[in-house]
């Protein structure tokens, strides 16, 4: 029997971004689903019909930005892992975040970068006690 599939939410505000992630992380034997939000309002909107595994949000978006959305999320889901893509990952903002346990991964990323990384994440999931 196939596992359960890892639900996967991308967010980002700019649609060549989120096609781009889709297009690195399609793989359909790695069982994921992922979905996509262009903003973090409608990020959450998906979020309250169904938990996600993992969240792999945009930092600087306008409206809600990314650490408001983990911030939420977390409220709802406090199971969900977030991880965070940014243009500068020194900013306080990434920093602030980084010190509370959120992976940080600098945009642009090798694709190889952030599917290992959602592989480990996804391995932690497995391994947490449930």
């Amino acid at each position: 029997m196939n596992p359960k599939p890892v639900r996967i939410l991308l967010v980002d505000d700019s649609p060549s971004i989120v096609k781009s992630l889709e297009r690195i992380l399609h793989n359909p034997r790695a069982g994921w689903d992922i979905r996509m939000a262009d903003n973090g309002e409608s990020a959450l909107e998906l979020c309250k019909e169904s938990p996600f595994e993992i969240v792999v949000t945009d930092l600087n978006m306008p409206g809600m930005n990314g650490a408001e959305l983990i911030r939420k999320v977390r409220e709802l889901h406090p199971a969900t892992r977030s991880m965070v893509l940014c243009g500068d990952p020194g900013s306080p903002e990434a920093t602030e975040l980084a010190e509370q346990g959120y992976l940080i991964i600098e945009k642009p990323c090798p694709g190889s970068l952030l599917r290992t990384a959602i592989a480990d994440e996804i391995e932690k999931l497995r391994n947490d006690p449930p």
